[in-house]
């Protein structure tokens, strides 16, 4: 299983470890970046669209994170949950410390797309119930 990290400011994937502690929520990169980042995403691969506690970050008055961070965690949140209502992805949250989650979307197996129907005969030679030859 892979796991991608998407974070703000930081050269490496975040830990989030139970060995290092800390309150402060992780800021995460644009939709745009999120959404790149899924379309190139193959199925069962896992990627970690924010560490902290959602409802607390995306909220206006009560967030640590800096206006603009709080927006596209807002687009990128809206947008998992859009892909999870598609059956695209599942979405899972991990305690990773007191008070502190990373959440987790996981890639879906695509459904085959469905191929239009082919009729045997030519449409004209299909007849309408009712109709006389």
């Amino acid at each position: 299983m892979h796991i991608t990290y998407i974070s703000v400011g930081e050269p490496s994937p975040p830990n989030i470890s139970r060995s290092a502690p800390t309150s402060e929520p992780i800021p995460v990169l644009t939709e745009n970046a999120f959404a790149a980042r899924l379309a190139d995403a193959v199925a069962g691969e896992v990627i970690v669209y924010h560490v902290g506690l959602l409802a607390r970050d995306r909220t206006r008055f009560i967030s640590d994170l800096p206006e603009g961070h709080r927006i596209e965690l807002n687009a990128i949140a809206t947008r998992a949950l859009r892909l999870f209502l598609a059956s695209r992805v599942t979405r899972v949250q991990r305690r990773v410390d007191a008070g502190r989650c990373a959440y987790l979307a996981i890639v879906c197996k695509q459904p085959r797309r469905m191929q239009p129907l082919r009729f045997a005969s030519a449409p004209h030679a299909m007849r309408i119930a009712g109709e006389v030859a």
